[in-house]
């Protein structure tokens, strides 16, 4: 991230940096394509050029949940404006609901919709970045206004959804088919990295948990700034084509030719929908429609647990978890012992997250410690919400407790972050695949951290904003 930051930060050797770097990965034939060196570095695991992956990590972090994880902060060192503890719960069913309208209208998209030109998906992530620009920029001047129910940060929480379940429709898909599947690695990293920073400036801000030594809107001003910075990246990547696999001309012919392109025969013997002069009518029909969703089964296992993961950390985890942190504090919900907890607590998660989606990037993990790690980490979630929920209260409101929910929060967070990134290092660098069944495998990840992941935090937010689940005082 720092080195990117630097490169962003030189306006005036940016954009010839970036120009070299596109001639860096680029050599033409007599035709003048590009050679596949980049693709198979990217997708093999080989030599990746650090000021190309570090371009796409910066840019990351112009997307994913920025917003979100910006207005989490305002919560923990504002504490009033968590309203009693309710903002949590309106916080989860906002991304519960917004994430499955958008989950609706994004498989009605794939399976009916008119799909998107190379060209107007890069914009569209554009738009993603500049829209977490814009919503950070209005929190800075008007997040305090009407408490204690804070119109304007229900709104930022709205657009920072939105954001975040187009990061996973839009961006990671169009990465991982057209600029290569390791990369995919870099920019879930960079998007995780919004924790980090927001993590860490607002522990600046708020070292004990008790006091701010400067207002919000200053570190709103800082995340604008940095989000402004990644637009400019992503604006360098587009114009000077970096680590485009093919030119973009041909991407964008193979894109507007994906949308009828049928499955090959190796395809289709992974069990895909759709196959070649098999079915009649409605279920040749039905096989097309859903072929957009293809995924092999070699990847369904990979798929599944990082759903879980990632519902273990953002429906349940992100909810449970402040109330958690207060059932330790032995003088009760509004202790300070409470406050403390939750402070290191949310730094330590937000701050794990990219560093262990970056680790995803060195080495591929193998399949059984990938397991063996989903499996730490739905443990972790599960001591998370047993605390919360009050068993063995005793044993908790100690300094052992404190530690506990520090370590299993810290783990749900970095463990999400690590297996959530290797199952699209997975899809990206299977071999045997076309950019189609690579782009729907990224497709279906996306749509399953949506609609199984979203219900739960509709369930969850609900339950904690009417205080079903709610801190209650010691006896």
């Amino acid at each position: 991230m720092s080195a990117a930051a630097k490169e962003a930060a030189t306006s005036q050797g940016y954009a010839p940096a970036m120009h070299a770097l596109s001639n860096a990965s680029t050599t033409s034939g007599s035709d003048g394509e590009r050679t596949d060196s980049f693709a198979a570095s990217a997708r093999e695991g080989g030599d990746l050029s650090p000021s190309i992956a570090a371009a796409f990590l910066f840019m990351g972090s112009g997307c994913g949940w920025f917003v979100c994880d910006s207005l989490y902060q305002l919560l923990a060192n504002v504490p009033e404006t968590q309203n009693g503890g309710r903002m949590f719960g309106v916080f989860q069913a906002i991304g519960g609901w917004m994430g499955m309208l958008l989950g609706g209208l994004y498989f009605l998209h794939l399976t009916f919709g008119t799909k998107l030109t190379f060209r107007q998906e890069q914009a569209s992530v554009a738009v993603i970045i500049a829209s977490s620009t814009l919503t950070l920029v209005a929190l800075a001047g008007f997040w305090h206004v009407g408490a204690p129910s804070y119109p304007v940060v229900i709104v930022g929480a709205v657009v920072g959804n939105i954001v975040a379940n187009l990061t996973y429709f839009t961006v990671l898909p169009l990465i991982a088919t057209h600029y290569g599947g390791r990369l995919v690695s870099f920019v879930r990293a960079g998007s995780d990295t919004s924790g980090l920073v927001t993590a860490s400036l607002a522990e600046f801000e708020n070292p004990t948990g008790n006091y701010n030594k400067f207002p919000p809107s200053l570190l709103f001003v800082a995340y604008a700034a940095l989000t402004g910075s990644a637009l400019l990246a992503w604006a360098s990547i587009v114009k000077f084509d970096i680590a485009l696999i093919r030119p973009r001309r041909e991407a964008s012919e193979q894109s507007s030719s994906d949308g009828g392109e049928e499955l090959t025969d190796s395809e289709e013997a992974r069990g895909q929908p759709c196959q070649k002069g098999e079915g009649e009518g409605w279920q040749l029909l039905l096989r097309r429609r859903l072929a957009p969703l293809a995924c092999p089964g070699e990847l369904l296992m990979p798929v599944l647990l990082a759903t879980a993961c990632c519902s273990a950390q953002w429906s349940f985890s992100v909810s449970l978890g402040p109330i958690a942190a207060k059932m330790t504090d032995p003088a009760g919900c509004d202790g300070h012992d409470g406050h403390w907890v939750f402070r290191q607590a949310v730094t330590c998660n937000r701050c794990l997250l990219p560093l262990m989606s970056l680790a995803c990037s060195l080495r591929r993990c193998p399949r059984s410690v990938f397991v063996a790690l989903a499996a730490l980490q739905l443990t972790a979630a599960a001591i998370i919400i047993s605390i919360a929920l009050g068993f063995n209260r005793e044993l908790w409101m100690s300094r052992f407790g404190h530690y506990t929910v520090i370590a299993c929060y810290s783990l749900v967070g970095g463990l999400d972050g690590y297996v959530y990134s290797m199952a699209y290092r997975y899809i990206g660098e299977m071999s045997g695949i076309s950019s189609q069944l690579r782009k729907s495998s990224s497709s279906v990840l996306g749509l399953l951290s949506v609609v199984v992941v979203n219900p739960l935090s509709i369930l969850v937010g609900s339950a904690v904003k009417a205080g079903i689940f709610a801190c209650v005082e010691p006896a």
